[in-house]
């Protein structure tokens, strides 16, 4: 099967191609099925990564730039080297940018990685552990390709892609510390304050914004921890009571632009299969 080689660039090249092509950002928006807003945040990305500018603005339309006439002329001399190649148009290539909430990642990180990069050998991915917020805000900028993360909420052009949920119960015992330790993140627990004392009565509760250190401390017998129920399995950690506290549900974000490059939307269909 003959490869096209606008499919194999990284979004904002395919985008610049077809902006060149059009004219101006609404037909071209137009005929990649995605916002002008999109199109015009994915431009700026770009321009911002090479550092020039690559249109004029003029009554007619758009104008490339010298420098955006140069990107231009780089980028259509490597066609020749793809566009009678045969192929496999199942592959996966390029490098992408992963974030990951680091309380999920312990769990999830197994199910995709190492399959991934031994099914794909041209396949490079990078994995980048912060606060949900924060992946979330690097997705919508374009500084990461795909997110998964706690309770997103809806933002234009995010594509939210439910993964599974994720309860989190009290772990350990109060025998030797009469101490309660829980993560700052999780903001829901200040309305469950009134579960926990119904539970039982602690001497003093602390925020401690580190899963894996509280799971440490809970398994040094330091005191009470308040963990995911996957990242205290990991630990052996035994529960100090049945009831739940939180369930928070986990998905999977990227932008909706780039479904529009068959090879991400390949690697979001497998990534999406592997960790669901």
């Amino acid at each position: 099967m003959n490869l096209n080689f606008d499919h194999l660039l990284r979004d904002e090249f395919n985008y610049f191609l077809k902006i060149v092509k059009f004219g101006t950002l609404s037909k071209a928006s137009e005929k990649l099925e995605i916002g002008q807003p999109s199109l015009s945040k994915a431009l700026s990305r770009l321009e911002t990564k090479i550092n020039s500018k690559l249109f004029f603005r003029t009554r007619s339309g758009l104008q490339l730039t010298p420098e955006g006439e140069n990107l231009y002329q780089r980028i259509n001399s490597l066609k020749d080297l793809f566009s009678t190649s045969e192929g496999n148009t199942h592959d996966l290539w390029g490098e992408y940018k992963i974030g990951l909430h680091n309380a999920i990642a312990h769990f999830l990180t197994p199910r995709y990685l190492s399959k991934l990069l031994l099914k794909y050998p041209s396949l490079k991915l990078k994995t980048m552990l912060m606060e949900s917020r924060k992946v979330v805000e690097y997705v919508c900028k374009g500084d990461i390709d795909l997110g998964i993360v706690v309770n997103p909420k809806p933002l234009p052009d995010l594509v939210i892609k439910n993964i599974t949920s994720e309860k989190s119960y009290l772990y350990g015992k109060n025998e030797s510390s009469n101490i309660l330790f829980y993560n700052s993140e999780m903001v829901q627990i200040l309305s469950n304050i009134s579960k926990i004392k119904n539970i039982s009565s602690f001497d003093r509760i602390e925020a401690i914004d580190d899963y894996g250190l509280i799971a440490e401390l809970v398994k040094s017998k330091s005191g009470v921890g308040l963990l995911p129920e996957n990242l205290a399995n990991s630990y052996d950690l035994n529960k100090f009571h049945e009831q739940e506290l939180l369930n928070v549900d986990i998905s999977l974000v990227y932008r909706y632009e780039l479904t529009s490059n068959s090879v991400s939307k390949l690697l979001i269909d497998q990534f999406f299969n592997h960790i669901a």
